[in-house]
């Protein structure tokens, strides 16, 4: 999965949830058939926390050969505590390896109090595939405890290096991306942001969802829940795991070579229960001369580790209507990632006094 589209409804009766667009290619067929498969909680679960979304494994079909907005319908789904009170719900689709439905109350849950949900998946227009498992019904029930899911914390700071790289001019026939070719290269200044780790939310092992966004000068007010403003950037997708750091690598274009680049990093747990967000802008005056680019290539450093070609799949530029889903746009850039901004001939150099870091010493890389 290399990209993620959230939708926010209001469930009551009917409701329509886009399910989030991944790397389909133009031609391949992306899943418009669903069933339930296992919640979380399970049924029968005790001591949960008030605050948690529930989230219910979907199984996943393809019909259709090529829908490019495919759609999950809920005719209905309701939490009732034990006096029959309903409770509103925010409902979205999370993305990992697989899709999930995540339905997260509107307010804080009764401590100690029995909930009962039920929530039905709308007939389809298509009969299922052959083979597909029909679980259109979901009937849950837990209790609440005391508690409430544990706040995201941050593991350190944005760290961003920079290189000179010759990367590959691509030319893409279609709005969705393929078939591309190179045509030529160019010799572009590339900052390599490592992201910090994150832990804790409602659910770890779901991970997390996030945009890094590139600005010249300024970096995003993204403020307390998920950012959906417009943005005149470059917007990278995330799909972060627990208690890890990944590095996601991003071309500077003219203007934020101009005006100085701000990277503004936005994260979220499944029914962005707790969000956080940090920012980092660089005054490149400060940062040493860029390097030959027609130097030798650089041999792998340690900064390289976990940086691959995937690392670099989501990046767009959204000039207006930006949200924290992605479009036709994001997917062309999904597959300008998998072709990959290749390392080329580059050198690397870390910056130090300038990102406020502790090291301000040339990386010494050859």
């Amino acid at each position: 999965m290399h990209a993620h589209r959230k939708f926010w409804g209001s469930v009551v009766g009917l409701v329509a949830l886009t399910v989030p667009l991944r790397a389909y290619a133009c031609g391949e067929a992306a899943p418009s058939y669903f069933s339930f498969g296992a919640p979380t909680p399970a049924e029968a679960s005790v001591g949960v926390a008030r605050d948690a979304p529930v989230v219910v494994a979907l199984n996943a079909y393809s019909i259709d050969d090529n829908p490019i907005y495919p759609h999950l319908s809920l005719e209905s789904a309701t939490l009732s505590d034990s006096a029959g009170n309903q409770v509103s719900l925010e409902s979205s689709v999370w993305v990992r390896d697989d899709l999930s439905l995540v339905l997260a109350p509107r307010a804080t849950l009764l401590p100690n109090e029995r909930y009962q949900l039920s929530a039905r998946i709308a007939e389809p227009s298509e009969p299922p595939p052959a083979g597909a498992i029909e679980n259109d019904r979901l009937e849950l029930s837990f209790t609440t405890g005391a508690s409430l899911t544990p706040a995201l914390a941050l593991t350190g700071d944005l760290d961003v290096t920079l290189s000179t790289e010759q990367v590959p001019t691509l030319i893409c026939d279609q709005p969705c991306g393929g078939p591309c070719r190179e045509s030529g290269q160019h010799s572009a200044l590339i900052a390599h942001v490592r992201l910090p780790a994150l832990s804790g939310g409602s659910l770890e092992r779901l991970g997390y969802a996030g945009v890094l966004y590139l600005t010249p000068g300024v970096p995003v007010a993204v403020g307390e829940a998920p950012f959906t403003g417009s943005v005149s950037g470059v917007r990278t997708s995330l799909q972060l795991t627990a208690n890890a750091s990944q590095t996601r690598d991003i071309e500077l274009y003219a203007e934020v070579k101009e005006n100085g680049p701000c990277f503004t990093l936005q994260a979220w747990d499944p029914g962005a229960r707790h969000v956080v967000s940090l920012a980092k802008c660089i005054d490149l005056r400060e940062v040493p001369a860029e390097s030959d680019p027609s130097s030798e290539p650089a041999a792998a450093s340690a900064d390289d580790a976990d940086s691959s070609p995937s690392s670099r799949a989501c990046s767009v530029s959204v000039t207006g209507g930006g949200s924290t889903g992605a479009g036709p746009g994001l997917l062309f850039a999904t597959l300008l990632g998998f072709l990959g901004v290749r390392r080329g001939r580059r050198s690397r150099r870390r910056l130090g006094r300038a990102l406020g870091g502790s090291n301000d010493a040339v990386d010494a890389t050859p």
